[in-house]
């Protein structure tokens, strides 16, 4: 529908590639879930902080017209120039399925209301590597924290399994990354 609504053709190209793009990762993504979870064989790649950005504003950010969140970024201005190695398209996995949860707490806070904020940071600490999602949302008790941790599958969604959570762990686990869950008191 956007391509449709272009006018120039430069920016319709721009949309068409960038489209390109964002089947040809999901395509990768559904190998990834379909195929390759748990096995040590996996493709991995190296990826920049500004393609893992790009990815994120246009997998989580296209198109969408029903958001009731501002959804922000904050990656370092030099971000082509921090790279990390992942199994092909998890880290994108991992930031979507925290976002999606991130999304669903600022809704149950704020019921369509403005107000809602969502972010996804990136930070070089040294060494390290350090991705963040933030919400202002209901929060979580100490308790759930505590059942993340241990990795207690336990949803207090109606519609919800309480597996996304086992899937972020499992996946981080595979990639040799760390995960830490932590509440504020606002």
């Amino acid at each position: 529908e956007r391509i449709g609504e272009r006018q120039v053709r430069e920016d319709t190209t721009k949309d068409v590639v960038r489209l390109e793009k964002a089947l040809s990762y999901m395509e990768r993504v559904s190998r990834l879930i379909l195929d390759d979870l748990g096995s040590e064989t996996v493709v991995k790649r190296r990826i920049s902080l500004a393609e893992l950005q790009d990815d994120l504003r246009l997998l989580l950010c296209n198109g969408v017209t029903h958001c009731q969140a501002r959804l922000e970024f904050d990656f370092p201005a030099n971000a082509a120039d921090y790279w990390f190695e992942e199994r092909t398209g998890s880290t994108y996995l991992i930031l979507h399925n925290l976002a999606k949860n991130a999304y669903e707490a600022v809704l149950a806070k704020f019921d369509g209301q403005p107000g809602g904020v969502i972010r996804m940071s990136a930070a070089v600490e040294g060494e390290r590597l350090v991705l963040a999602v933030y919400d202002n949302g209901v929060g979580m008790s100490a308790q759930q924290v505590e059942y993340i941790r241990r990795q207690v599958v336990v949803s207090g969604k109606i519609e919800g399994h309480g597996l996304g959570l086992q899937f972020v762990w499992r996946e981080c686990v595979g990639n040799g990354f760390a995960l830490a869950v932590e509440r504020s008191e606002e």
